[in-house]
């Protein structure tokens, strides 16, 4: 008797019941170190952070503003499993933020508080392909 090929579709539902369960899906909040101890910031508030030496801004929706005593590449660790991208040697964008995309050298993003963040070169394709993945 012939055997039957397995469908992978069984194990892409394991794989999406695992992505799902996932703590980045879990909790909506992460904790950043401050000179006062730790704050916790809903990720879905935070619009872009801005290196500053050895610390990071990072600013809110409400236009509040956390400094956070980790290096830009630290914060970036922390937000990898959600919707960030690093746009700049000193940005990182929340890209549920972007309001619009405009074009130049390396071009600059208008972000929903109204702020603009630049685009370096070396980043602008990967940034172009996150915002167009058909592209």
């Amino acid at each position: 008797m012939a055997q039957r090929l397995q469908s992978p579709l069984p194990q892409q539902i394991d794989l999406l019941f695992q992505k799902l369960q996932s703590p980045a899906q879990l909790f909506s909040k992460i904790a950043i170190p401050t000179m006062e101890g730790l704050q916790m910031v809903s990720v879905d508030s935070i619009v872009h952070c801005t290196s500053d030496s050895n610390y990071t801004i990072l600013t809110l929706k409400d236009r509040q503003r956390v400094i956070a005593s980790r290096t830009l590449k630290e914060i970036e660790e922390l937000l990898e499993d959600y919707s960030f991208a690093r746009v700049h040697h000193s940005s990182v964008v929340n890209l549920n933020e972007i309001l619009k995309y405009i074009k130049g050298e390396g071009g600059y993003l208008v972000m929903s508080d109204g702020s603009s963040v630049n685009v370096s070169r070396s980043r602008k394709e990967g940034l172009l392909k996150k915002l167009q993945p058909n592209r």
